[in-house]
């Protein structure tokens, strides 16, 4: 009981940002924790006609906290968060802390297909209004200050379905998921659907490829939003990733991660690679 009321609350200071989904839950008792750190700089924002509009420099930090507990062999619990600092090169940084997305995942099926669903809120955490003020004159144009909110302000509910399967001997996977947003203060709902294929060319060390979409329930959404809130934005997403386990479960990981007009087009969004790295622990009974 100690040892769950710990990993209780480890998972309630270290929550969720990772994109992964699979079918796959953990085992009762085991838990996997991860911090990471991500930057992006961008001019190129995509406006909600998909238009290109070249801007001052936004700039997004983020420190990201992720947490898997397995509470018995259906369920696994998972939470997480993120600290960011949003900023263009001629503002002041806004910083606090973004949503606390706390998810229970529950396994369909097992064995060859694993199959499960899941369903998570994400609670803010700080103001969904908070200024950025020029560091310049016209800095901004004829406005003094842009809210640079690192929250939408909102809780909002994710349900997600998610179907994996592991071949090779163990050495590689694949997994497919599709997600719907729920909104709950007025913007327009989200429908995300992703694929990830993983192999393991040597033992510790895997690489794995994500492609991911994100979709807007409505064609209309309302323009008079902050682009901070992300009503209306739309995406295609790739990503390639590395992680190593040492011996004492222990390890490292690395993600590079842009953006593309492939399947969903770019809207209310700036678009620029993203760099992560980060470390793990896990434990497994």
């Amino acid at each position: 009981m100690k040892n769950l009321i710990f990993i209780f609350l480890f998972i309630s200071l270290i929550p969720f940002i990772g994109e992964s989904q699979s079918g796959w839950v953990k085992a009762p008792g085991e838990w996997y924790g991860q911090l990471s750190a991500a930057k992006m700089q961008s001019k190129d924002y995509f406006n909600l006609l998909g238009t290109r509009t070249p801007t001052n420099q936004f700039e997004q930090k983020a420190i990201n906290l992720y947490a898997e507990y397995g509470l018995n062999k259906k369920l696994t619990l998972i939470s997480g968060t993120s600290f960011r600092s949003n900023a263009y090169e001629t503002t002041n940084s806004v910083t606090a802390l973004s949503d606390f997305r706390v998810e229970v995942k529950y396994s369909l099926l097992q064995k060859k297909y694993p199959l499960a669903i899941s369903v998570s809120s994400e609670i803010p955490l700080s103001n969904k209004t908070n200024f950025a003020t020029a560091n310049e004159p016209n800095g901004l144009g004829i406005r003094e200050k842009i809210n640079l909110a690192t929250t939408d302000g909102e809780v909002n509910f994710w349900t997600t379905l998610a179907l994996s399967h592991s071949f090779g001997k163990g050495k590689m996977y694949a997994s497919a998921y599709s997600a719907y947003n729920l909104r709950t203060s007025g913007f327009t709902d989200q429908i995300k659907t992703g694929v990830e294929f993983g192999i393991q060319p040597f033992n510790r060390f895997w690489l794995n490829g994500k492609l991911n979409s994100l979709f807007s329930a409505s064609a209309t959404p309302n323009p008079g939003v902050p682009f901070i809130r992300g009503e209306g934005t739309t995406f295609t997403a790739h990503s390639f990733g590395a992680s190593y386990t040492f011996k004492n479960n222990l390890g490292i990981l690395a993600e590079y991660f842009a953006f593309s007009d492939l399947i969903s087009q770019r809207k209310n969004i700036y678009s620029a690679p993203v760099f992560s790295i980060g470390l793990f622990i896990k434990h497994a009974k």
